[in-house]
C-alpha cells in the first residue's frame, strides 16, 4: 500500500522537468516520458497501469492508473517490493492456467517459479531461428513473449534499461575509464563495465565500445568504482543523488530542479561526446538531440495527429458519400474536400515530426507505412477527382484513407507507433526515400482502387447490372498509377540491394511477391487493352488482385517473417494476426464473389 501511494503522489509530479529529462533507450536519445511509456506497454500491454486487484478470484486493472513515468520511477526505487506484484502481462489464458496464474498479470516471483518452462520456450525458440525444425505452438509463443516481458521487468526494475550519459565524453574521462580497467571484476558486473572489458585499454577500441551511464549507475545504486575520487563523473553523480533524494522527499519543486540539474549534466556529456568523437575522426555519430527536438517529441505525442487524420478522413467520406448521392457538387461537396484536406494536411504534419525527431524518411516500419499510405491514397484520390472529373474518386480516397489510418492506430505500439532506431543496411535517407515511398505509395494507389472496385460491385448487385464503363475506367487509372510506381519501386529496391547485399535479385520472400504484384495488376490491364476484360472482371480484379498487396504489405515480415525483410518487424508473429487478417480476407472474398455474381449480364 505505501509503494502505491508513493506513486500516486510522484504521479501528479510529472508534468514538469522529469519527464523532459534526456534518456537513452533502445539506441535513440528521448525523453524520459516516452521511453518509460515504451517500456511499461511492453511489459504491461497498458499505457497507464496500477498493479491489479484481486476481484472475485480474478486480477483486475482498477479504474485509476499510474502514467508510466510515475510507475518506471516507483519500480526503480524499490524493485524488490515490486517484483512481488503482478505487473507482467501474460495474456494467453492457456498459459495463465499453467502457471497457476488467477489473471493475465503475473509478478516476478510467479514467473521465476515457472523459469523451466518459459526457458524450454526460448531454447525451442532459438532453435527455429537456427533454422531447425521445431514444434511450435500458440502457448510456446505465448511463453517466449512471458520471459521477454520479464526480463525487459527485470532490467527498468534494475534502473538499466534507460540511459543518462556517455562513460567516455573526452579525454580525461577516457584516462579514468583506462585507469578503472585494472579495477574492474573479472567477469560481471555493470554494462559500462562489461563493456569496457571487452574492448581493453586500446583507445580507439574504448571510444567504439561507447559506454553509457544508466539510471542504476547514477540515480538508484551509483557505482563506488565511478564515485572514488573526484573523476569526471562527479557532476553527474551529484545530479543524480539530488534526484533520488526528492524523488523519495515527495517535493514538486525539489523534483523539477533537480531533473533540470540532472538534464543540464547529461546534455554537458552528450554534447561533449559528439564534439569529441567527430575531432577524433569519427564523422558517423549522430548529434545529440537539441531540447527543440525533445520538445517537439512530447509536442506530438500529446496532438497525436493521426488520431485527428483518420477522425477527418471519415468526416470527408461521408459528406462526400452525401455529395455524390444528392447528385450536387456544391456545399456539401466542397466539406467533403475541404475535410478531406484537412485530413492529409493533419498526415503531413504527424509525418513531419516523426522525420524531425528521428531523420529516417518516416517509412521505417508497418505503422509508418500505413498512415502514410492514407496520406498519399488522400491526396491520390483528390488529384484524379480533379483531373478526371469523377466525384467518386474523393469518396474512396477518403474512406481507403481513413481504414489505413485507423489500422495504424489501432495497431499495438510495439508494432511502430513508437519511434524506433533503423537496422544498419536501412541507414540510407536517400535509397528510403526512394525505393521505399515510392513502394509504398503503389500500395496507396491499389488501396484506392480496392475500395473502387468495392463500390462498383456492390452498386452493380444492388442494381442487378454489370458495372458501368465510367467506374471500370475510374479503377483502370488507379491500377495503372500503381502499376508503374510498384515496377519503378522494385527496379530501385534492386539496385539498393546491390549495394547493401551485393545482389540485385535474390528470390527473398519481399522480392518474389513484389514480382507477384506487378503480374497480378498487369496481367487483368493487358486483357483490358485487348477487349478480352470487363467493367465487371475488372472490378472485380482490383479487389481479389488486393490480396497479393496485403500479402507483400504485412503477410511476408508478420505471418511468414523469414528474409532478408523480416528486419521490419524481427520476426512473424502468425498466431496474433491470423485471427485478423485471414477471416476478414476471406469474407472479402465471399462479398466480392457473391457481387459478382448478382452484377453479371442477364439473358433474356
Amino acid at each position: 500500500m505505501r509503494l502505491l501511494c508513493l506513486a500516486a503522489l510522484a504521479a501528479s509530479l510529472f508534468a514538469g522537468e522529469l519527464d523532459r529529462l534526456p534518456v537513452l533507450h533502445q539506441g535513440r536519445v528521448k525523453p524520459f516520458i516516452v521511453a518509460a511509456e515504451e517500456i511499461v506497454i511492453a511489459i504491461t500491454g497498458e499505457r497507464r497501469f496500477a498493479a491489479p486487484e484481486l476481484q472475485g478470484g480474478r486480477r483486475v486493472l482498477p479504474a485509476e492508473r499510474l502514467p508510466a513515468s510515475a510507475l518506471l520511477m516507483a519500480w526503480m526505487a524499490d524493485p524488490l517490493a515490486w517484483g512481488e506484484r503482478p505487473v507482467i502481462a501474460v495474456p494467453y489464458v492457456p498459459l495463465q492456467r499453467a502457471l497457476g496464474l488467477p489473471g493475465a498479470w503475473a509478478s516476478s516471483t510467479e514467473l521465476s517459479a515457472a523459469r523451466a518452462e518459459l526457458e524450454a520456450a526460448v531454447a525451442k525458440r532459438q532453435q527455429r531461428e537456427r533454422g531447425l525444425e521445431v514444434a511450435w505452438t500458440a502457448r510456446d509463443e505465448s511463453a517466449w513473449d512471458a520471459w521477454a516481458r520479464w526480463w525487459e521487468f527485470r532490467e527498468a526494475a534494475g534502473g538499466r534499461a534507460v540511459a543518462l550519459a556517455p562513460l567516455l565524453f573526452d579525454a580525461e574521462s577516457e584516462r579514468w575509464a583506462q585507469r578503472l580497467l585494472s579495477l574492474l571484476p573479472e567477469r560481471g558486473g555493470r554494462p559500462w563495465q562489461e563493456r569496457l572489458r571487452q574492448a581493453g585499454p586500446e583507445p580507439a577500441a574504448l571510444r567504439a565500445s561507447d559506454p553509457w551511464l544508466t539510471m542504476e549507475d547514477l540515480v538508484w545504486r551509483p557505482d563506488p568504482l565511478l564515485a572514488a575520487g573526484d573523476g569526471p563523473w562527479s557532476g553527474l553523480l551529484a545530479a543524480g543523488a539530488r534526484l533520488r533524494t526528492a524523488w523519495n522527499s515527495g517535493d514538486p519543486a525539489a523534483l523539477d530542479a533537480a531533473a533540470t540539474a540532472l538534464a543540464a549534466e547529461a546534455r554537458r556529456c552528450g554534447e561533449a561526446r559528439v564534439a569529441w568523437l567527430r575531432a577524433q575522426g569519427a564523422a558517423a555519430v549522430e548529434d545529440y538531440p537539441s531540447e527543440r527536438r525533445l520538445q517537439l517529441e512530447l509536442l506530438y505525442r500529446a496532438a497525436r495527429p493521426f488520431t485527428w487524420a483518420w477522425a477527418l478522413f471519415v468526416l470527408g467520406g461521408v459528406l462526400s458519400a452525401i455529395a455524390l448521392a444528392r447528385g450536387t457538387r456544391r456545399a456539401w461537396w466542397w466539406a467533403g474536400i475541404l475535410a478531406t484536406s484537412a485530413a492529409c494536411l493533419a498526415c503531413v504534419l504527424g509525418l513531419a515530426a516523426r522525420l524531425a525527431i528521428s531523420p529516417w524518411g518516416a517509412v521505417t516500419n508497418l505503422y509508418e507505412s500505413v498512415v502514410f499510405v492514407s496520406l498519399v491514397t488522400g491526396l491520390l484520390g483528390l488529384v484524379l477527382a480533379a483531373t478526371g472529373r469523377q466525384p467518386a474518386y474523393v469518396v474512396a480516397a477518403a474512406v481507403g484513407a481513413a481504414l489505413c489510418a485507423m489500422v495504424g492506430e489501432a495497431m499495438p505500439p510495439d508494432l511502430g507507433a513508437h519511434i524506433g532506431q533503423l537496422q544498419p543496411v536501412l541507414r540510407s535517407k536517400f535509397w528510403l526515400w526512394l525505393h521505399v515511398k515510392v513502394i509504398v505509395a503503389s500500395y496507396a494507389a491499389f488501396v484506392l482502387a480496392w475500395v473502387l472496385g468495392n463500390w462498383a460491385l456492390a452498386r452493380a448487385a444492388w442494381r442487378r447490372q454489370p458495372v458501368e464503363s465510367g467506374e471500370a475506367h475510374a479503377i483502370a487509372r488507379c491500377l495503372q498509377v500503381g502499376l508503374v510506381l510498384c515496377v519503378a519501386g522494385t527496379v530501385l529496391g534492386a539496385i539498393w540491394a546491390d549495394q547493401a547485399w551485393g545482389r540485385f535479385w535474390g528470390w527473398d520472400p519481399k522480392e518474389v511477391f513484389a514480382l507477384v504484384i506487378i503480374l497480378v495488376y498487369l496481367i487483368p490491364l493487358h486483357l483490358r487493352a485487348r477487349g478480352l476484360v470487363g467493367p465487371t472482371a475488372l472490378a472485380a480484379w482490383a479487389v481479389h488482385g488486393f490480396q497479393s498487396v496485403v500479402m507483400s504489405w504485412y503477410g511476408v515480415n508478420f505471418l511468414l517473417g523469414v528474409g532478408l525483410h523480416a528486419y521490419a518487424t524481427g520476426s512473424g508473429f502468425g498466431s496474433g494476426g491470423q485471427l485478423i487478417v485471414l477471416p476478414l480476407i476471406a469474407l472479402q472474398t465471399a462479398l466480392a464473389v457473391w457481387w459478382q455474381w448478382r452484377a453479371r449480364p442477364r439473358t433474356a
